[in-house]
This record gives structure tokens, C-alpha cells and sequence, in this order.
């Protein structure tokens, strides 16, 4: 089988799309022989590879979706659930040439549900010298409003090549223009033929976004797949010295246009220091596995006289478990998943007033995430926080039951028996 993946990410990054395709395609394996075509979706061109059972290509190297799907000829497509430029590009060619497409979702900054300036978020978008993926030494001169650019390009010529008419190719344009530029939620994409989706509750939701409920299918959770070990094999961790061990884990809110630089460095700066002061406090730093940049902390603490552990490429979970608490801060996954375990954690006022992700709500109620409304509160919650004993309570437990559909590990499991399904119905003419 020849499983084809549009990405943002190369697929040698440690980050929760590729962790979630890799289980699925560890999955698929188990089923079916599978090849699996990446389709890198970056500013700069990609090295292409290939081996027998994977391969990895450029978007550059494509005229138009049409030629990119005709040139390899995947059994399969996955791509995003929302109106990306380039994925929707693909599900028009696979449209147009009779592929079967799967959808998913894995959880980001949604910016619709928080207010930003128009002309901030103009400027961040379209005048900003990088895209969120970028090292330092990959800036170049409107970098991101000209990658947005070709993209628009790119579908525009897409459309030409499957015979659109030009008046929705027109509006089209403009419309993908504006979602960009206002940074807004990517409407929902229809032409996908199965949307694999983490619980039942998205239902509804889904529908009322224009989606068929036949077109969905609830698999659990495949992120929560890999830390299902973690957890059943958890135990309470006794604090046995007088030193206190903590991870900070930080969010990209500066890369997604939420914060200023000024308002990055002056929020770090403030919570390195007041940990720095604290004689029995030790502090290392596990920051975004992609959309983030080593080299400014690295900098930073270097300037502040500050000697710790940065760790990026590292999964979450090898790493947590030496650590007595957590701090964090913004909108992620990871809030989720730490919920999930009942561990320690802080969630420090940042001032934007993002939504929570989900299961953090009940957590706060239940007393193992605790919220520290400013930094000068920090050391008080930290030392207080860390004498509590504590055990979930009922209004957690259920809403982590409701939220995580039968978390057993299976979930990409499910998700590649769906995909082989789905190939079938395609070949026999059931879908």
C-alpha cells in the first residue's frame, strides 16, 4: 500500500503530527505492506530520499496538486480535517482522480478564540521573515508572506488543472487570502471520505460544521496511545530530598503571533529569575519540539547566568518523570496529557487569556494543576503546592472517562483499521 502524508514538519522532527502519523503507519504495517510518501511543505526546498519502504519529496517539486497526486499514486491520502492551502490543494487532485482521503486533527493554537489587533496579526502573517518552524539562520526578507504566496499559487493552479470555473477560482482565492490573513478557524474539508476523530462528543460539533456523521469515525485518542503505558504502570512519586526538581514547559505563543518578543522575553526573564533565587529550587526547560528556537533560551539563560537542560527533540514523556512538579504556561497538549496522569502542575498567568485545553478545567478543580495568577505568587504555590497530598475527584474521573474514548492503546489501531476499510470500500465501489 502506498500511504501518502502531506506536512508542515519533516518527518525526522519529533512533534505530535508526526508522532501521530508514525503510530498510525507502525499500525498499517502490522496490517499490509506500506510505503509511505512524505510530502514536505516548507519554504525551502527538500532533499528527496527514498528507500523501499519510505520516501520523501519537496512540495516544490510539484507544478499543482494534480501532478503531485499523479506522480506517485497513493492508495491512501492523509491529511488535515480544516482548509489548509496545500493539503486542500491535494484533496482537490484526489478528488478529481478518485483517492480515497483520510482527515485528522491533532490539537493547536485555534487564535479565532482569542482577540488580537488586525494590524499586529496583518503584520505578524504576512510581513514576518519566518515561518513558525524556522531556526534563527532560515530568516529571510517577508519569508512567511511570500511561502503564503506560492501557496496561493499553488491551489490556483490546481484548480486550472482540474477544470474549476474562473469565477470560483476568484473567490476561492480571496477567500483562502482572508482565513490567512485574519488568521482565522480553517473551515472544515468536505471532500475528505473519513474524518478520524478522538471522541464522540466531537460528533455534534462536527456536524454542525457541514461534515456527514458517516464521514466520522471515533478512534480515541493516538497521541494518549503513547502514554497509555506511562500510566498504567504510574506510580506516586515521593519527594525524598529537600531539593525541588521542576519543568517548565513552555508554548510558542511568540511563533503564533499571541505574544511580542518584548512580552516573551519579559515573561521568561521575570519566571527564570524568581526559580534562580531559590536556593533549593533546580529548573530545566522542555520547550517545543518544532515551532520553538534552542538558540534564543539557550541565549537567554547564558545571559542571565543561568546553567540547565534544554530539551526539544526528546518525547515528553521520557523525560517527566524526573521531575517533582511542572510549570507551565499558554495553550497545549501537554497540559492535557499531564492532567491526565494527576501530576503536579502550575499553570502560570501569562495575560492572554487563551481557552484551556481539554480535562484542565476538572484538573484545577481537583487540585493537581494549580493556577498561579503572577510571578511574585510563584514560590508561595510552588512550596505549598508540594506538601498537598492529593486524589482525583469524582467530577475529574468522569470527564476523563468521557473524554478519552476507550483509552486502551488501541487507538491507531482503530485509526488503521479504518484506512484499510476504507480502501477496500473504494476498490469494491461501497463508498
Amino acid at each position: 500500500m502506498r500511504f501518502m502524508v502531506l506536512s508542515a514538519i519533516s518527518p525526522d522532527s519529533n512533534s505530535t503530527r508526526i508522532t501521530y502519523v508514525q503510530a498510525l503507519l507502525e499500525e498499517l504495517r502490522k496490517k499490509t505492506p506500506t510505503h509511505i510518501i512524505w510530502v514536505v511543505c516548507q519554504p525551502d526546498h527538500t532533499t528527496s530520499s527514498e528507500t523501499n519502504h519510505e520516501s520523501i519529496h519537496s512540495i516544490h517539486r510539484y507544478k499543482n496538486g494534480l501532478d503531485l497526486i499523479k506522480q506517485h499514486t497513493p492508495d491512501v491520502i492523509l491529511l488535515n480535517s480544516g482548509i489548509e492551502v496545500l493539503q486542500y490543494s491535494a484533496s482537490i487532485a484526489a478528488d478529481f482522480l478518485h483517492i480515497p482521503m483520510v482527515g485528522f486533527s491533532v490539537s493547536k493554537i485555534d487564535s479565532s478564540q482569542y482577540f488580537l489587533p488586525g494590524s499586529y496579526n496583518l503584520s505578524k502573517r504576512i510581513f514576518s521573515n519566518a515561518v513558525p518552524t524556522d531556526s534563527i539562520d532560515q530568516k529571510k526578507f517577508l519569508r512567511r508572506g511570500r511561502f503564503m504566496l506560492y501557496k496561493l499559487l499553488f491551489s490556483l493552479r490546481t484548480k486550472i488543472a482540474v477544470h474549476y470555473s474562473f469565477q470560483k477560482i476568484f473567490r476561492d482565492f480571496f477567500t483562502d487570502l482572508s482565513i490567512y490573513i485574519f488568521n482565522k478557524s480553517l473551515p472544515r474539508n468536505k471532500l475528505i471520505n473519513l474524518h478520524l476523530i478522538h471522541q464522540e462528543s466531537q460528533i455534534p460539533i462536527l456536524v454542525n460544521l457541514g461534515l456527514s456523521k458517516e464521514k466520522l469515525i471515533v478512534i480515541g485518542s493516538i497521541l494518549m496511545d503513547k502514554i497509555h503505558q506511562n500510566f498504567l504502570s504510574k506510580s506516586k512519586k515521593v519527594i525524598q530530598s529537600d531539593t525541588i526538581n521542576i519543568l517548565i514547559i513552555t508554548d510558542s505563543l511568540f511563533e503564533h503571533g499571541i505574544w511580542t518578543s518584548k512580552q516573551r522575553d519579559t515573561f521568561l526573564r521575570e519566571l527564570f529569575l524568581k526559580l534562580k533565587n531559590e536556593s533549593n529550587i533546580l529548573f530545566s526547560l522542555k520547550i517545543h519540539p518544532v515551532n520553538e528556537n534552542s538558540e534564543y533560551y539557550q541565549k537567554l539563560l547564558d545571559e542571565l547566568q543561568i546553567e540547565t537542560i534544554i530539551y526539544q527533540s526528546e518525547n515528553l514523556w521520557e523525560v517527566i518523570s524526573s521531575f517533582d512538579m511542572v510549570i507551565s504556561y499558554g495553550y497545549s497538549t501537554a497540559h492535557t496529557e499531564i492532567a491526565f496522569n494527576e501530576m503536579k502542575m502550575i499553570l502560570l498567568n501569562d495575560k492572554t487569556n487563551l481557552p484551556r485545553f481539554p480535562l484542565v478545567e476538572e484538573a484545577l478543580d481537583s487540585g493537581h494543576i494549580q493556577y498561579c495568577p503572577t510571578h511574585k505568587d510563584l514560590i508561595p504555590t510552588i512550596n505549598s503546592f508540594l506538601k498537598l497530598i492529593l486524589s482525583p475527584s469524582e467530577k475529574f474521573i468522569k470527564k476523563r472517562n468521557e473524554l478519552f474514548y476507550k483509552f486502551d492503546g488501541k487507538a491507531a489501531e482503530r485509526g488503521a483499521t479504518a484506512i484499510l476499510s476504507l480502501i477496500k470500500d473504494k476498490k469494491t465501489g461501497n463508498n
